[in-house]
């Protein structure tokens, strides 16, 4: 895995893994941004969608439309900078 390469990551990794982000999602980013560079959103969107996938969030709880709109929400906030 690529963790040991991105800088400035781990604490949003670790934000993101003590979040439920069930219903948070937007928090969660705004937490996330003030950890990471711009340069990380990538790996970031990546790890989201992967552990959402491990979770079964995707089909369970979480519904896909929250979901894409977290992701609008992701790449608004890529753009602040």
């Amino acid at each position: 895995m690529m963790e040991g390469n991105i800088k400035g990551s781990g604490k949003a990794i670790e934000c993101m893994e003590k979040e439920s982000l069930h219903g948070q999602m937007e928090d969660i980013m705004k937490e996330v941004m003030q950890w990471t560079k711009k340069k990380d959103m990538a790996f970031l969107a990546g790890l989201m969608e992967r552990d959402m996938k491990d979770f079964g969030w995707m089909g369970n709880s979480m519904k896909k439309e929250h979901f894409i709109m977290s992701r609008k929400a992701f790449r608004k906030m890529e753009r602040w900078d």
